[in-house]
């Protein structure tokens, strides 16, 4: 494989996706380390708790609370319970309209089909872009989420998908190779803009990785793990 390769920039979404115990949430949070947080806002919106997510040097604040400002970097955290999707979609809208922040969430297929949360996440997708709003959105169940997930993202992250109707999902905007079974904890990654594939090696342990968050200043290195 190439060793070329992009990272995502300020207005790309980025689609991680992989069954339970894949290995994804590790690598979310490995790739959110080289996110430009050290220069604008970026919320989390963490629907289960995870614990490597609850030992960043982040500000948790409430689905209801004022949005941080474009001048006021960092990582901040939601923790939305699912029967909140009114507040979180109104909290997304909010995002929307403010804009130049980044978005990531922890397990897309809990914004619920057809619920005011669904339309913000489809807002931010759609238009994101031109607004500045970045997204990482992780699934274990890529059947399950907003189609414009997978449709509107230009950087892909494949771990292992158990789910026939899953694999089939995904390879609607991938090339078949990355069908191809890989090692534990490797993935696929590929960049649709430049229509570049490769497979990456397992991302540092959780000390290494939280080593990346412990100051806001500019990351000196991006590297991704390729074979």
């Amino acid at each position: 494989m190439a060793n070329d390769f992009r990272l995502p920039g300020n207005s790309h979404h980025h689609a991680i996706l992989g069954s339970n115990g894949s290995g994804k949430t590790r690598f979310a949070v490995w790739a959110l380390s080289h996110r430009d947080y050290h220069s604008r806002p970026w919320i989390i919106i963490d629907f289960k708790g995870d614990d490597l997510i609850a030992r960043l040097p982040a500000k948790e604040i409430d689905v209801t609370d004022k949005l941080p400002k474009p001048s006021q970097p960092g990582i901040y955290v939601v923790r939305p319970l699912p029967q909140q999707q009114d507040e979180l979609g109104d909290m997304l809208v909010r995002i929307w309209q403010q804009e130049n922040m980044g978005v990531y969430f922890d397990e897309g297929y809990m914004v619920e089909r057809g619920s005011a949360a669904d339309d913000g996440l489809k807002y931010i997708l759609t238009q994101g872009r031109a607004k500045k709003i970045p997204t990482m959105t992780l699934s274990q169940r890529p059947v399950w989420v907003n189609r414009f997930v997978l449709s509107e993202a230009t950087f892909y992250s494949v771990f292992r998908l158990n789910d026939r109707r899953d694999r089939e999902t995904v390879q609607a905007f991938m090339p078949k190779e990355a069908m191809q079974e890989l090692p534990p904890f490797h993935s696929w990654y590929y960049d649709s803009g430049q229509n570049a594939l490769n497979r990456v090696q397992p991302v540092p342990d959780d000390e290494g990785i939280l080593a990346g968050f412990r100051s806001l200043e500019k990351p000196k290195a991006k590297r991704f793990f390729f074979i």
